[in-house]
Protein backbone atom coordinates (compact mmCIF):
# COMPACT_ATOMS: atom_id res chain seq x y z
CA UNK A 1 0.00 0.00 0.00
CA UNK A 2 2.84 2.39 0.67
CA UNK A 3 4.31 1.50 -2.58
CA UNK A 4 1.09 2.14 -4.29
CA UNK A 5 0.76 5.41 -2.63
CA UNK A 6 4.25 6.29 -3.67
CA UNK A 7 3.53 5.26 -7.24
CA UNK A 8 0.32 7.16 -7.12
CA UNK A 9 2.17 10.19 -5.75
CA UNK A 10 4.80 9.87 -8.46
CA UNK A 11 2.12 9.62 -11.11
CA UNK A 12 0.38 12.65 -9.77
CA UNK A 13 3.68 14.45 -9.55
CA UNK A 14 4.41 13.55 -13.20
CA UNK A 15 0.96 14.64 -14.24
CA UNK A 16 1.39 17.80 -12.27
CA UNK A 17 4.81 18.28 -13.83
CA UNK A 18 3.35 17.68 -17.28
CA UNK A 19 0.57 20.15 -16.57
CA UNK A 20 3.08 22.56 -15.12
CA UNK A 21 5.37 22.06 -18.09
CA UNK A 22 2.45 22.72 -20.45
CA UNK A 23 1.45 25.74 -18.48
CA UNK A 24 5.06 26.84 -18.24
CA UNK A 25 5.33 26.58 -22.03
CA UNK A 26 2.17 28.65 -22.37
CA UNK A 27 3.53 31.19 -19.87
CA UNK A 28 6.86 31.16 -21.72
CA UNK A 29 5.11 31.65 -25.06
CA UNK A 30 3.04 34.46 -23.53
CA UNK A 31 6.19 36.06 -22.11
CA UNK A 32 7.88 35.76 -25.51
CA UNK A 33 4.87 37.41 -27.16
CA UNK A 34 4.80 40.21 -24.55
CA UNK A 35 8.57 40.62 -24.92
CA UNK A 36 8.19 40.83 -28.71
CA UNK A 37 5.43 43.47 -28.30
CA UNK A 38 7.60 45.42 -25.85
CA UNK A 39 10.53 45.25 -28.27
CA UNK A 40 8.28 46.49 -31.06
CA UNK A 41 6.95 49.28 -28.83
CA UNK A 42 10.53 50.09 -27.85
CA UNK A 43 11.54 50.24 -31.55
CA UNK A 44 8.53 52.46 -32.32
CA UNK A 45 9.36 54.72 -29.37
CA UNK A 46 13.00 54.89 -30.54
CA UNK A 47 11.80 55.89 -34.04
CA UNK A 48 9.46 58.48 -32.52
CA UNK A 49 12.32 59.73 -30.35
CA UNK A 50 14.61 60.02 -33.40
CA UNK A 51 11.87 61.79 -35.37
CA UNK A 52 11.27 64.11 -32.41
CA UNK A 53 15.02 64.73 -32.17
CA UNK A 54 15.19 65.62 -35.88
CA UNK A 55 12.11 67.82 -35.48
CA UNK A 56 13.65 69.44 -32.37
CA UNK A 57 16.87 70.14 -34.27
CA UNK A 58 14.84 71.66 -37.13
CA UNK A 59 12.87 73.73 -34.62
CA UNK A 60 16.09 74.87 -32.92
CA UNK A 61 17.55 75.80 -36.30
CA UNK A 62 14.37 77.69 -37.18
CA UNK A 63 14.47 79.44 -33.79
CA UNK A 64 18.11 80.39 -34.38
CA UNK A 65 17.20 81.73 -37.83
CA UNK A 66 14.29 83.67 -36.34
CA UNK A 67 16.58 85.05 -33.64
CA UNK A 68 19.10 86.06 -36.30
CA UNK A 69 16.33 87.73 -38.33
CA UNK A 70 15.06 89.51 -35.22
CA UNK A 71 18.57 90.71 -34.42
CA UNK A 72 19.03 91.84 -38.01
CA UNK A 73 15.68 93.62 -37.84
CA UNK A 74 16.71 95.28 -34.54
CA UNK A 75 19.98 96.41 -36.08
CA UNK A 76 18.20 97.70 -39.19
CA UNK A 77 15.63 99.47 -36.99
CA UNK A 78 18.41 101.08 -34.97
CA UNK A 79 20.16 102.10 -38.19
CA UNK A 80 16.93 103.54 -39.61
CA UNK A 81 16.24 105.38 -36.36
CA UNK A 82 19.74 106.86 -36.47
CA UNK A 83 19.25 107.85 -40.12
CA UNK A 84 15.85 109.36 -39.27
CA UNK A 85 17.40 111.34 -36.39
CA UNK A 86 20.15 112.55 -38.71
CA UNK A 87 17.56 113.47 -41.35
CA UNK A 88 15.54 115.38 -38.72
CA UNK A 89 18.71 117.20 -37.64
CA UNK A 90 19.55 118.02 -41.26
CA UNK A 91 15.97 119.20 -41.84
CA UNK A 92 16.23 121.41 -38.73
CA UNK A 93 19.55 122.82 -39.97
CA UNK A 94 18.05 123.36 -43.44
CA UNK A 95 15.08 125.19 -41.92
CA UNK A 96 17.43 127.35 -39.86
CA UNK A 97 19.54 128.05 -42.96
CA UNK A 98 16.37 128.88 -44.92
CA UNK A 99 15.25 131.23 -42.13
CA UNK A 100 18.68 132.91 -42.14
CA UNK A 101 18.56 133.17 -45.94
CA UNK A 102 15.03 134.61 -45.74
CA UNK A 103 16.19 137.17 -43.16
CA UNK A 104 19.21 138.05 -45.31
CA UNK A 105 16.92 138.34 -48.34
CA UNK A 106 14.56 140.62 -46.41
CA UNK A 107 17.55 142.71 -45.34
CA UNK A 108 18.81 142.89 -48.94
CA UNK A 109 15.30 143.80 -50.11
CA UNK A 110 15.19 146.53 -47.46
CA UNK A 111 18.59 147.80 -48.57
CA UNK A 112 17.44 147.61 -52.19
CA UNK A 113 14.28 149.58 -51.38
CA UNK A 114 16.39 152.14 -49.49
CA UNK A 115 18.80 152.25 -52.43
CA UNK A 116 15.89 152.69 -54.86
CA UNK A 117 14.49 155.48 -52.69
CA UNK A 118 17.95 157.09 -52.53
CA UNK A 119 18.31 156.69 -56.32
CA UNK A 120 14.90 158.32 -56.84
CA UNK A 121 15.91 161.10 -54.45
CA UNK A 122 19.23 161.52 -56.28
CA UNK A 123 17.44 161.49 -59.63
CA UNK A 124 15.09 164.19 -58.36
CA UNK A 125 18.09 166.13 -57.01
CA UNK A 126 19.88 165.66 -60.33
CA UNK A 127 16.80 166.89 -62.16
CA UNK A 128 16.64 169.93 -59.86
CA UNK A 129 20.39 170.46 -60.28
CA UNK A 130 20.05 170.17 -64.07
CA UNK A 131 17.24 172.74 -64.03
CA UNK A 132 19.30 174.95 -61.74
CA UNK A 133 22.35 174.49 -64.03
CA UNK A 134 20.23 175.34 -67.03
CA UNK A 135 18.98 178.47 -65.23
CA UNK A 136 22.54 179.34 -64.24
CA UNK A 137 23.77 178.86 -67.81
CA UNK A 138 20.96 181.07 -69.08
CA UNK A 139 21.82 183.67 -66.43
CA UNK A 140 25.52 183.35 -67.34
CA UNK A 141 24.74 183.82 -71.01
CA UNK A 142 22.63 186.89 -70.13
CA UNK A 143 25.39 188.22 -67.87
CA UNK A 144 27.99 187.57 -70.57
CA UNK A 145 25.79 189.41 -73.03
CA UNK A 146 25.39 192.28 -70.57
CA UNK A 147 29.14 192.20 -69.88
CA UNK A 148 29.85 192.28 -73.62
CA UNK A 149 27.39 195.16 -73.95
CA UNK A 150 29.11 196.97 -71.06
CA UNK A 151 32.53 196.26 -72.58
CA UNK A 152 31.27 197.62 -75.90
CA UNK A 153 29.81 200.61 -74.08
CA UNK A 154 33.14 201.03 -72.27
CA UNK A 155 35.07 200.93 -75.59
CA UNK A 156 32.65 203.37 -77.15
CA UNK A 157 32.94 205.64 -74.16
CA UNK A 158 36.74 205.32 -74.33
CA UNK A 159 36.61 206.12 -78.02
CA UNK A 160 34.37 209.11 -77.34
CA UNK A 161 36.60 210.29 -74.53
CA UNK A 162 39.67 209.90 -76.71
CA UNK A 163 37.92 211.80 -79.48
CA UNK A 164 36.78 214.45 -77.07
CA UNK A 165 40.29 214.78 -75.71
CA UNK A 166 41.69 215.04 -79.19
CA UNK A 167 39.08 217.61 -80.09
CA UNK A 168 39.79 219.59 -76.97
CA UNK A 169 43.51 219.51 -77.71
CA UNK A 170 42.81 220.73 -81.19
CA UNK A 171 40.57 223.44 -79.87
CA UNK A 172 43.14 224.42 -77.36
CA UNK A 173 45.84 224.46 -79.96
Amino acid sequence: ETLRRELQAQREARQLADVSAGQGQQVLDELKRVLQEERQKHAELRQQLEAASVEREASEKELEERAARRESARERTAQLEAEAAEAREQEKEAKEAAARAEAALAEVRGELAASEAKRAELAESAKGAAEQLSSLEAAKAQLEAELEALAEEGRRLDDEEASAKKGSEEVAA
